[in-house]
């Protein structure tokens, strides 16, 4: 829509003033996060959501007035995540009042366990145009072993198999989601061409215990990454994908995977992620960021007083600029809008280089291993 591609043009163009000329200029949030629960049904190694269950998230007609909210405020997307999203009963009526009660954009996030064809189609029926699912195995053993339940891969690549198929028909945008652990570093290769075969879009996340879905119990053991096998394992992707680039992310991404296990704040590079969001927890918090904890509530104020804010304007400033602990979310968003990552792009197209460099890491300072608090 035009209306949506001008707010967003307006949004990234607003930031790079705030960026290079006018660090204190206000510039809100047009994405929302929905987290409509923290619960989840696996058991992922990486993943805090499933061990313990979150009472008190907020109920239906709570959460038509969050979206009544955003959608008087002009929001153009809505992610509808958790947790695990499906687990919902009313999670159809939520993104059927989402549909018909705004003109936003409507995304999905899931692991797909819960995604049959049934479901696949009733969601799309209410609104949603575009899937994130999880993958963190290009094989059975891998993913099933991270993701805490046998047959959980053949499950989920079933049902995204289906999405597939349906993606033509109703113009789907789909992704597939892999998170760089230690344990399935062995694996980049293999999920590229899984992607591939299924020509969609691959997207890496990378493992850490700074935002609030991966505190704690041992996750910080899963990024100590051996560099020797990182550099070998990015390299190759590399290989692979000056082979064959469609689908694959971009030159710069990998060299910042690379980077991220070596230095989770990477300081210089801005957070545009905490300045496109407005993150609306399962029990009402609001916050723009995944690592630090939200100071508001929608069951205390309404969201247009929370991000008119002094307080929301300053904590918005302090994330773009990093002046944060770091944690690496979406940084391919952020990698977007570098210069510094967009010449490496270019001089990578070009040949001047084939193997991974590092770009954006502290180059003098200890290394932080991801995980480790800084």
């Amino acid at each position: 829509m035009i209306r949506h591609t001008t707010k967003l043009a307006w949004f990234f163009s607003s930031l790079m003033v705030k960026r290079w000329m006018l660090p204190q200029l206000d510039v809100r949030p047009v994405v929302a996060e929905l987290f409509l629960t923290d619960n989840c049904n696996l058991r992922c190694i990486s993943c805090a959501c499933w061990r313990t269950e979150t009472p008190s998230e907020l109920s239906r007609q709570e959460w038509f007035d969050v979206i009544q909210q955003l959608g008087d405020l002009g929001f153009v997307k809505l992610n509808f995540t958790g947790g695990e999203a499906l687990l919902r009963p009313d999670v159809l009526d939520i993104v059927h009042y989402a549909s018909s009660h705004t003109d936003a954009r409507l995304h999905l996030n899931t692991n797909a366990i819960l995604l049959t064809p049934k479901m696949s189609q009733e969601l799309i029926d209410a609104g949603i145009r575009s899937f994130n699912v999880s993958f963190d195995g290009a094989t059975p053993g891998m993913h099933d072993h991270i993701r805490g339940q046998r047959g959980a891969f053949e499950l989920t690549m079933e049902h995204f198999r289906e999405l597939v198929r349906l993606r033509d028909k109703y113009h789907l945008q789909l992704r597939m989601c892999f998170t760089v652990l230690r344990k399935n570093l062995c694996e980049l290769v293999d999920i590229a061409k899984l992607a591939q075969e299924l020509r969609v879009r691959l997207f890496f996340n990378v493992v850490t215990d700074h935002t609030f879905l991966f505190r704690g119990y041992n996750i910080v053991s899963l990024g100590n990454v051996d560099d020797g096998n990182l550099d070998a394992e990015l390299n190759r992707l590399l290989e692979w994908k000056r082979k064959k680039p469609k689908f694959l992310p971009r030159y710069s991404v990998l060299c910042y995977i690379g980077d991220h296990f070596k230095d989770q704040l990477q300081k210089d590079l801005p957070c545009t992620e905490a300045n496109l969001k407005l993150m609306v927890h399962s029990q009402g918090q609001v916050g723009g960021c995944w690592a630090h904890d939200p100071p508001f509530s929608v069951r205390e104020e309404p969201i247009a007083r929370i991000i008119a804010s002094e307080k929301f304007r300053r904590i918005q400033t302090d994330l773009f600029f990093k002046r944060c602990r770091g944690c690496g979310s979406n940084h391919s968003l952020n990698l977007k809008l570098e210069p510094r990552a967009l010449m490496y792009d270019a001089l990578w197209e070009a040949g001047l280089f084939n193997k991974r460099r590092r770009i954006f890491a502290e180059r003098n300072l200890p290394v932080r291993r991801a995980g480790v608090g800084v």
